[in-house]
């Protein structure tokens, strides 16, 4: 399917930096008012993220394909009416590079080329390892991966007259950058990159029972077991009552918490009192993935009132 497929520079913001070939990627946008772009589609199998706590079972999977019926606008910079008339001429592409770009959650970037097509619409399945192996030997390791990190995959060509276009070039401040104009991000359909971030799935939403572990003052200034429900979504939640029900069955205070790749984060003011009841973490304070389980190790701050200051004590919810 290649022979016929033409490709179109459009909107490049650099033409040549001056690490670059400048022969090699220079075209004149008057002479290419149309061609094909690659458009990507990602799968079911798409996991749509790199999972930061299991790196083992990371699950991207995509397919790329050419569209030749785009058309730049007479600027040279916007898509036009995308009419074909068949007429135009141009070098033909031999094979697709898929690329990809590691912006580091500092800021930092590289460049790497995760494989190299020559027959298309083609699916590739990836993995962790897969992305680290994009790039040259010592630039990522697994354990280099942070939290909001991000991998941006994109297309590069090479042409049968010998010229390339890089999917990605270098910028004005040095970085590279993709070479594509974002104008294609209004034709319909089309998906020019793709990016996926560095984080980690967050969903514990839901109805749980909460047992008292052990405490300060007698266990009986609580109510263990109890049914209590964690709403929220994305990593930021409440538990309907933090307290244990040490106020009463009819007075629940709300505790609000983070989990970002399993590390429980409580934010200090309650819910509903948050200059009145304030929680301090303590260090026993976890989450259990496999379990579900999330234990709360808490102190009431000194400036607490009703007498709840300097109490400490552990319990757990579990999911029903």
């Amino acid at each position: 399917m290649k022979g016929f497929l033409k490709y179109i520079v459009v909107g490049l913001a650099i033409v040549a930096s001056a690490c670059e070939d400048e022969d090699a990627i220079k075209f004149k946008l008057e002479d290419t008012p149309k061609g094909a772009i690659a458009n990507f589609t990602t799968t079911e199998n798409d996991d749509g993220f790199i999972n930061l706590t299991n790196l083992d079972n990371v699950n991207l999977e995509f397919s790329v394909d050419l569209r030749n019926d785009l058309q730049q606008g007479s600027d040279g910079l916007t898509q036009g009416s995308g009419k074909l008339d068949g007429n135009l001429e141009f070098a033909p592409v031999n094979s697709v590079d898929i690329e990809v770009l590691w912006t580091r959650a500092n800021g930092e970037k590289h460049t790497g080329l995760i494989s190299t097509l020559t027959s298309w619409p083609a699916t590739l399945t990836l993995n962790a390892d897969d992305l680290i192996g994009a790039f040259d030997a010592g630039v990522i390791a697994r354990d280099s991966l942070e939290l909001g990190d991000q991998f941006q995959i994109t297309a590069g060509f090479n042409f049968e007259d010998g010229r390339k276009l890089p999917g990605f070039v270098t910028s004005v401040d040095g970085t590279p950058t993709i070479a594509f104009s974002p104008s294609f991000a209004n034709q319909p359909g089309l998906v020019m990159n793709l990016v996926y971030l560095v984080t980690c799935p967050s969903n514990l939403a839901g109805s749980y029972t909460a047992e008292l572990v052990s405490s300060s003052i007698d266990p009986s200034n609580f109510r263990s077991p109890q049914p209590v429900t964690v709403t929220g979504s994305g990593g930021v939640y409440q538990l309907s009552d933090g307290t244990l029900d040490i106020f009463g069955p009819d007075f629940p205070i709300g505790l609000a918490f983070s989990e970002i790749c399993e590390v429980i984060t409580i934010t200090p003011g309650s819910v509903d009192f948050p200059t009145q009841v304030i929680y301090v973490q303590g260090p026993g304070t976890t989450y259990d993935p496999d379990t579900g389980v999330i234990t709360f190790d808490i102190t009431y701050d000194a400036t607490s009132c009703c007498g709840l200051a300097g109490i400490q004590f552990t319990f757990t919810i579990t999911p029903n």
